[in-house]
């Protein structure tokens, strides 16, 4: 509709919104006033590798997780904060997740339940 900026439309449902473009007229919008605007780039490891949980129990995977897994920190904010041109790429940083709900090592740490050993273990 005419009430959600052209630009978000474009990111949101690019197939439809070439119908809703004269509407930016109305609201003198354009992709020049979103200074937030970008491109995210493909992530270039395996992130289901690299942020699998045994590699996130550790400071050093998670810092190396949290490294690449920054690349993609727009695709996470409301659009009127920043909006990703490429939204489809996104998608191939779901594996970030961990990341994205925990921001330091310790708050991730312990929110992890390791379950007790069985008795009789030594």
């Amino acid at each position: 509709s005419c009430t959600e900026p052209i630009e978000a439309c474009k990111v949101t449902n690019p197939e439809v919104c070439g119908r809703y473009t004269a509407c930016a007229s109305l609201y003198g919008e354009s992709i020049d006033q979103f200074e937030q605007s970008v491109t995210v780039p493909r992530p270039s490891v395996d992130l289901t590798q690299l942020c699998s949980p045994e590699l996130l129990a550790t400071a050093e995977g998670f810092n190396k997780c949290e490294e690449v897994c920054s690349l993609s920190a727009c695709c996470h904010l409301p659009i009127e904060e920043c909006r990703v041109l490429n939204a489809d790429v996104c998608d191939t940083y779901t594996p970030c997740m961990p990341i994205y709900n925990h921001k330091t090592f310790a708050d991730f740490s312990g929110a992890v339940e390791i379950p007790m050993a069985p008795g009789g273990l030594a």
